[in-house]
């Protein structure tokens, strides 16, 4: 073992002699030049693990290695890392060109297909939304390259006035896309009843909905007003009088059909009981739930849908962000 190992402890406030300058000028070419990892690094040089984290340590606190950053989009991220840490999400993701993009829809989806390409892995169950938001980005968006992807609609099937915003035709979209596997949802988004739609997640028929529904690891989704657009009544799923309900409770938007104020927490309505949908709760099961809400979107609604404790990634345009913020 050599005894540099030794000097790296005790020289810690002294200057580097040349043979320590040029060893740890080495070891950081290796590192960061030559993309070796600390324990190939410490076996090629017989040093220990630890003393290669000190030595990349001290290249820096000594000027050998000298770090700077592309920051070309500087103002996003800390955009970005602002809503983070105001909401409590893993990730916030923006999107620079989404206003002066000749097609929005398409610089979403790169971002998108981005996302998708680290969360998803082989066999894996992504769960998609609803709506214009999410519709516009399956259109253009990516191979991701994990194989056989699952890919099942949260919600039933919506008597939408458009029919390729539905979640099943989304669901279709997306899987075609990339190359995984849709699994259709076969019955209307709003049970005749609550023991109707009890009955129905008892019945066999629904059992391949109901798998995919319990082992969902990701979910691409965007939130509805309640108080901006009534999309929801659009889609079929809920009455005028329904929606006028829900707000007298104090619900703002809408997560995959769920009613949420804008403190995020559940409005619950005989309405919302008879809705066959993923559920607030199990979303907030998901490890990895995507948020997309770019364009003209309601930022409380946004805002309530971060409240909620169910999304861990939100992409979104820089403007809403701002008024995030």
């Amino acid at each position: 073992m050599s005894d540099v190992s030794v000097d790296y402890q005790d020289a810690q406030d002294q200057e580097l002699d040349d043979s320590r300058r040029s060893f740890f000028a080495k070891i950081a070419r290796l590192y960061y030049m030559e993309d070796m990892n600390q324990r190939q690094i410490a076996q090629q040089l017989n040093i220990s693990v630890a003393s290669v984290s000190r030595a990349l340590s001290k290249a820096k606190d000594h000027n050998i290695v000298k770090i700077s950053i592309d920051e070309t989009g500087a103002e996003h991220h800390k955009l970005e890392i602002e809503v983070e840490r105001k909401y409590g999400i893993r990730e916030c993701v923006t999107v620079p060109r989404f206003a002066e993009s000749d097609n929005p829809a398409r610089e979403l989806a790169q971002i998108v297909s981005g996302l998708l390409g680290r969360l998803l892995n082989r066999g894996s169950v992504l769960g998609v939304g609803w709506g214009h938001i999410v519709a516009g980005l399956a259109a253009h968006i990516g191979r991701v390259g994990a194989a056989n992807v699952n890919v099942v609609p949260m919600v039933g099937l919506q008597k939408t006035q458009d029919p390729a915003v539905g979640a099943n035709a989304v669901a279709e979209l997306v899987a075609d896309r990339l190359d995984g596997v849709p699994h259709l949802v076969p019955v209307a988004a709003l049970a005749e009843s609550r023991e109707a739609r009890r009955d129905l997640f008892d019945n066999p028929d629904f059992d391949n909905i109901r798998w995919h529904w319990t082992r969902l690891d990701t979910a691409l989704l965007s939130v509805d007003s309640l108080n901006v657009a009534r999309g929801l009544v659009d889609a079929g799923a809920y009455s005028e009088e329904a929606i006028a309900k829900m707000e007298q409770e104090g619900a703002v938007a809408a997560l995959n059909f769920t009613p949420i104020k804008a403190d995020g927490t559940e409005v619950s309505t005989e309405d919302t009981e008879r809705v066959v949908a993923v559920k607030l709760r199990d979303l907030r099961r998901v490890p990895n739930v995507v948020l997309v809400s770019a364009g003209h979107s309601d930022p409380q609604a946004v805002s309530a849908a971060l409240n909620s404790g169910a999304v861990d990634v939100l992409v979104i345009d820089p403007e809403t962000g701002q008024k995030l913020c």
